[in-house]
């Protein structure tokens, strides 16, 4: 007979699990009951995958609940399996087993309680997955990717700067602040075999941006190109971290901690040394190349960095009383999974107070909710509206689909380089209403300041992490040669920019100065950047020589000399070429990451810039009452236009908010 639910006594009661013990049933079976969750008895809640596999392959499986038949994923069945076998979880709350999925009424009650729920929990346990054995994996297994997060905490202690920024905000979701793994009370490391580079640990601290004189990222670490790394990467890129509602469930959480299997990781270990990794840019980059051998698991270990950053920075807003902006939880849903295309709302609801609880219902349509969060955000900031990204029926174009998953084509919104810092100078005209919302149309006002003409091809961008790999020799640390999307990559910048400047000079392999600069700023849309943090204020020459030395990069690595001639002729050949690489990185970076999903483009009045990839001839460049950055709009008809998305615009980006007394406005109204 299968289980039925009954209802709960209240709206603020809740249903904890009671795992029975192996001797009652070997069937894995729990009792099922319901508390007031202000008088509940102590009880840990589970934060897992809910569509993650398992090692079995079987995708659900039948346990008895209440002595009744129930179906549970496979994800929360291991997690339920080993937490019986560890026998040390008293109660256990379990969203798929606590919450009846079916009664809506009772989901909408039970998600806007989920704050309490996790408040109130002894301890959040995040489930990782099973763990993967030492003799089920080549790297190592999920020990040695412990184990290289231990070493990387070491080398950036709580003493240093670094390790204090991490340590202060891991510290805050574990109670112990321990820093060793531990499999019951011991230390992956004491455990595992597998012998890891002995170097000086004693080492002194790192300085940013310092390779040392190792071959390895760190020191004590394995060396540049060791599939040991994976072990590392295979733990931060399991299914919890791109799933939405764990940035709820760790974030209220009085303590967490992960399990792999029965391997026990406290935050202040995972957490902190994902953060190092994503604060270091020579350190992130490197670990991206040395895994570019082996899997495309690059990208993902970035976004899982990303992940870990923004887990503790919504740790402290959280803790602070702050509320955390739109714009911020639209980042992290944006690249975070949800069963339910309006959890991407609720799982965020309790870091906004603008949104509120009570936004959360079941009942109603996906659609009414974005357009209700749309019409709130762009009455307090209308800049919002450049995350809508628009192509999804039934929505207006100029509302954010928060359901939407960029893909590694998706652009990256404009806004920490250009909206944040201008916000303060953001005036609107007087006695002019900046925008008028009226059921799916958003009124602005206006002027239009170009049009589009042409465009080029899609630019060189990375598609995939190594597209700056050049692969070391383990002795000298000499160039030896590079990754086949490398030399796709420099083998189209050329082509790419000579075809950009023809549309500026008839000579664009040597154009003039202006034209020049002008195109060096706009690539990189006006920002310099070394280990991931800008340039303030720099000079027009900087722009231009590191344009050139990647230029110079590009033609060395296309013709790339024959490894089986002269020695002499590598080593001139590879000291220039890393000579120029490193010249280059402050341009490299933006170019590689802002310009995918975008396409450069020329206007009518000879104005080179960055557009959405969907912008097409005709479209207009408008810049609206209210905001500093340039809008590009297409004429639908009947006076009414479609938002295609923002735009960098060289000489148009300087301008500061304020209108001349003889600015011709224009009424847009958007679909």
């Amino acid at each position: 007979m299968s289980f039925q639910y009954a209802p709960l006594p209240s709206q603020r009661s809740l249903r904890l699990i009671h795992i029975l013990p192996y001797d009652a049933d070997p069937v894995l079976s729990c009792m099922l009951n319901a508390y007031p969750i202000d008088n509940a008895p102590p009880f840990d809640a589970l934060s897992y995958a809910w569509h993650a596999g398992s090692k079995s392959g079987i995708a659900s499986h039948t346990i008895k609940c209440n002595f009744k038949s129930m179906t549970i994923g496979a994800s929360l069945y291991a997690a339920i399996l080993q937490l019986r076998s560890d026998g040390d979880v008293p109660l256990l709350w379990a969203d798929a087993i606590s919450i009846n999925q079916s009664d809506l009424e009772e989901k909408t009650s039970q998600v806007r309680m989920m704050e309490d729920v996790y408040k109130n929990a002894r301890r959040v346990l995040v489930w990782l997955g099973e763990e993967r054995l030492e003799s089920e994996a080549e790297d190592g297994g999920d020990r040695m990717g412990v184990a290289i997060m231990e070493r990387i905490c070491e080398v950036w202690p709580e003493g240093t700067s670094l390790g204090r920024m991490s340590q202060d905000n891991c510290d805050k979701s574990s109670s112990d602040g321990s820093t060793t793994a531990v499999r019951g009370e011991r230390s992956a490391i004491a455990n595992t075999d597998i012998a890891l580079d002995e170097r000086d640990s004693n080492a002194a601290e790192p300085k940013l941006g310092e390779r040392g004189e190792t071959t390895s990222p760190l020191p004590t670490l394995p060396e540049y190109g060791s599939p040991q790394w994976m072990s590392f990467v295979n733990l931060l890129t399991r299914p919890w971290f791109r799933r939405l509602w764990v940035v709820q469930e760790f974030v209220l959480a009085q303590e967490a901690l992960f399990l792999s299997g029965s391997l026990r990781v406290p935050p202040s270990v995972l957490l902190r040394a994902a953060f190092l990794c994503g604060q270091i840019g020579d350190v992130l980059s490197d670990i991206q190349e040395s895994l570019a051998r082996y899997a495309e698991g690059g990208r993902e270990f970035s976004g899982a960095c990303l992940q870990c950053h923004l887990l503790m920075l919504f740790k402290q807003k959280y803790l602070e009383g702050k509320d955390v902006e739109l714009s911020e939880l639209w980042t992290i849903a944006s690249f975070t999974n949800a069963t339910d295309e309006r959890d991407k709302i609720f799982g965020l609801a309790s870091f906004s107070s603008p949104l509120g609880k009570d936004i959360i219902n079941y009942k109603t349509p996906a659609t009414q909710i974005f357009i209700k969060i749309a019409t709130m955000a762009i009455e307090q900031w209308l800049p919002f509206m450049i995350f809508a990204r628009g192509g999804r029926q039934g929505l207006p174009s100029w509302v954010t689909d928060w359901s939407f998953r960029p893909s590694n084509k998706a652009s990256i919104p404009l806004t920490s380089t250009w909206i944040r810092w201008k916000r303060s100078s953001i005036i609107p005209y007087p006695y002019m209403k900046p925008t008028k919302i009226e059921g799916n149309r958003l009124q602005l006002y206006g002027t239009r300041i170009d049009t589009l003409q042409a465009f080029a091809s899609e630019p060189p961008a990375a598609k995939t992490t190594d597209t700056s790999a050049m692969y070391l020799s383990s002795d000298d640390s000499t160039v030896v040669g590079a990754s086949p999307s490398t030399m796709k990559y420099y083998g189209e910048i050329a082509a790419w920019t000579k075809e950009c400047l023809s549309h500026f000079t008839p000579d664009p392999v040597n154009p003039p100065p202006g034209v020049e600069e002008a195109f060096a700023r706009t690539i990189v849309f006006d920002e310099l950047k070394v280990n991931n943090v800008p340039i303030v204020n720099a000079r027009p020459s900087q722009y231009v020589d590191a344009y050139r030395a990647w230029l110079r990069a590009a033609e060395l690595v296309v013709n790339m000399p024959d490894w089986n001639g002269p020695d002499e002729e590598k080593r001139v050949w590879a000291e220039e070429l890393l000579e120029v690489k490193d010249a280059s990185e402050p341009l490299a970076h933006n170019f590689a990451v802002m310009t995918i999903g975008r396409k450069f483009c020329v206007s009518d009045t000879k104005h080179m810039g960055w557009v959405p990839s969907t912008a097409e001839e005709g479209d207009v460049v408008v810049l609206v009452v209210g905001m500093v950055l340039p809008l590009i709009l297409r004429p639908i008809g009947d006076g009414e236009w479609t938002l295609i998305g923002e735009a960098y615009v060289h000489g148009v980006m300087e301008w500061n908010g304020t209108w001349r007394a003889d600015t011709w406005f224009e009424t847009f109204v958007l679909q």
